[in-house]
């Protein structure tokens, strides 16, 4: 696949990206057992004649991306024939619970001043059962090319197509630190779960968004790649920044036939993507 012109680009910029999507702004993100907190925080203070002591909640998800996403992955994969029939509402039920519940059994094993990458989630949920089984890890994305470059971009094209590929569900993990998104293939669909807050510019409420394309089209991988760059953007991610591409596969042994696919798949969309620039 060819990557887009400075023309095409321009295009998708102007273009209201958040309309090519089914959206669905979630009724809670992250964020939001803790801004209950200091509501409840607030209202104590102003009501109490002494200092009131207070204990952080349980179900704190700051810091939590990782394994929120991770926890969204698993469910996916494990719910897989129930995805078959209104796929963006089940994905938004889940993605709703996990944030809703997962925090309380996560912060029990993790510091939650502490950011954690995928590995360190995954290795954090795994050693203490919270995930329906083990996974293999295949990162892709993970050369020099910085977020916002055109090298950056084709990357992230090569990583969605090589999935779109294969012709069968698939879940993984994007990282730009400090963000982290949920991305998947799934029924005929590309979709993105944000569960930081999202704005009303990129298409959310101030909770959590799940984004779900109408195809698997060239255009729909274009169009996740430019809403990611704009959610960065607007986030005031720095140009220097690296990304990855993190897809989870059932673990199957010490070898498994899937992560050489993976391999030779990519390897052969970066290959293509090469000869017709």
């Amino acid at each position: 696949m060819s990557r887009p012109s400075t023309t095409q680009l321009l295009c998708c910029i102007r273009e209201n990206l958040e309309e090519y999507f089914n959206r669905i702004p979630l009724s809670v993100s992250q964020s939001t057992v803790l801004e209950q907190f200091d509501t409840l925080v607030a209202a104590g203070l102003y009501h109490s004649t002494e200092q009131p002591i207070f204990s952080l909640p349980e179900k704190d998800a700051t810091n939590s991306c990782a394994f929120l996403s991770l926890g969204i992955c698993d469910r996916l994969l494990h719910d897989q024939e129930t995805l078959q029939q209104n796929a963006l509402e089940k994905v938004r039920e889940i993605a709703e619970d996990v944030i809703c519940n997962l925090p309380y059994n996560v912060n029990k094993h993790r510091n939650v001043d502490q950011f954690y990458d995928v590995a360190e989630a995954y290795s954090v949920m795994s050693d203490n059962g919270m995930l329906s089984k083990k996974y293999e890890i295949f990162e892709s994305c993970v050369s020099a090319n910085t977020v916002f470059s055109s090298g950056g971009r084709d990357e992230l094209m090569a990583a969605l197509t090589s999935k779109i590929a294969q012709g069968k569900t698939s879940v993984g993990i994007y990282t730009c630190s400090p963000y982290i998104f949920t991305i998947g293939v799934c029924n005929d669909a590309l979709l993105v779960v944000d569960t930081h807050p999202v704005n009303h510019e990129l298409g959310g409420n101030g909770n959590g968004l799940l984004l779900m394309t109408p195809d698997l089209s060239p255009r729909s991988c274009k169009m996740v790649v430019q809403w990611i760059i704009k959610r960065l953007k607007m986030a005031g991610i720095e140009e220097n920044m690296r990304q990855s591409m993190t897809w989870l596969n059932p673990y199957k042994g010490w070898f498994s036939i899937h992560t050489f696919v993976d391999y030779v798949i990519l390897y052969l969309s970066v290959i293509w993507s090469t000869d017709l620039q």
